[in-house]
């Protein structure tokens, strides 16, 4: 399997200037070279999306450890500790993010000039995004009914439902709010000494649930009142960092 993958994409593995450079020239087309499209959104609005992104993100790492701890599976992390460690981490997941969250951005700031099959097209979109992330390399791994059926819960599913929320986070503050909810749950992943290592049916639940859940929070409170809800989010903030983890 590992032969069968291009060769640039090997390079690009292999070879951190290489990784970077390919990422860094498709940041600069898209903010230098494409025309500027913004998703319309207010400067309260995007800072009301920042801390629900940031929030998500701290409850979604909250839930998946304290099912760890009830379970009993928590694991030592596999990933690099070093200083060097970290920076590949963050180089390695920073660059393709913004390049996606800032397409999609794009995207829908152009489809937002549309009147006709808008919904349908954002759909699309969000389908389309969703399925660069699927390991379709484990698909033809399958060997049974049952794991073709955990592939689709546990490995598919979760990634269209995030994809959801990531598109809910795009519609009413840009790029911003998807870049920090998404980076902030794969780098705290990767510097933590220890990971929940949940059964596939608790990652699945958790994966599809908590997305859809918290999007329709998110599409309630923008239909709220925007000034006072950006100080009870403040609030809610401020506790949950200091007790999300006591």
């Amino acid at each position: 399997m590992k032969n069968s993958k291009p060769i640039i994409k090997n390079m690009m593995a292999e070879n951190i200037y290489i990784f970077s450079a390919y990422w860094l020239a498709l940041i600069i087309l898209i903010y230098a070279v494409f025309p500027r499209v913004y998703v319309k959104s207010r400067r309260v609005q995007r800072k009301l999306m920042g801390i629900y992104a940031l929030s998500g993100a701290i409850i979604y790492i909250s839930i998946h450890f304290v099912l760890g701890v009830v379970l009993q599976k928590l694991a030592g992390s596999p990933y690099d500790k070093s200083f060097m460690g970290f920076l590949l981490n963050v180089i390695t997941i920073m660059l393709p993010l913004i390049v996606k969250e800032s397409t999609r951005s794009y995207c829908l700031g152009l489809l937002g000039r549309k009147k006709r099959y808008r919904l349908l097209l954002i759909v699309l979109l969000t389908i389309f995004m969703a399925s660069t992330e699927i390991n379709f390399s484990k698909f033809f791994q399958i060997n049974s009914y049952k794991d073709l059926f955990i592939y689709v819960v546990k490995d598919m599913i979760p990634v269209f439902t995030g994809g959801i929320l990531l598109t809910s986070f795009v519609i009413y503050a840009g790029a911003r709010p998807a870049i920090i909810y998404t980076a902030f749950i794969n780098l705290f992943l990767r510097i933590f000494p220890f990971l929940p290592d949940l059964p596939w049916i608790a990652d699945a639940a958790v994966g599809i649930c908590f997305p859809v859940l918290y999007t329709l929070f998110i599409k309630r409170q923008e239909e709220k009142s925007t000034s006072y809800h950006f100080l009870i989010s403040l609030n809610f903030l401020r506790q949950l960092c200091s007790t999300g983890f006591v």
